[in-house]
């Protein structure tokens, strides 16, 4: 009977670990960036795009709406 419950729960596991994982990028997310790199003391920013912008970018790269995987 432990078994069965450890075999389940490793490929429970598993599974999690290994499906595609979904990030969510805003305008905020740019934001954040930005002001870390001030933080940082960093010379530089990046243009905050709008979320359409976003949406368009990634749509156009990622068809499947996941970041293939490489090795």
């Amino acid at each position: 009977m432990t078994n069965d419950f450890l075999d389940n729960l490793g490929a429970e596991q598993y599974q999690k670990m290994h499906q595609p994982k979904e990030i969510k990028i805003t305008p905020e997310t740019y934001e954040e960036m930005n002001e870390e790199f001030v933080r940082e003391g960093l010379a530089f920013t990046i243009k905050v795009p709008t979320q359409e912008a976003i949406d368009k970018w990634r749509k156009a790269n990622y068809p499947n709406g996941v970041k293939p995987r490489t090795k």
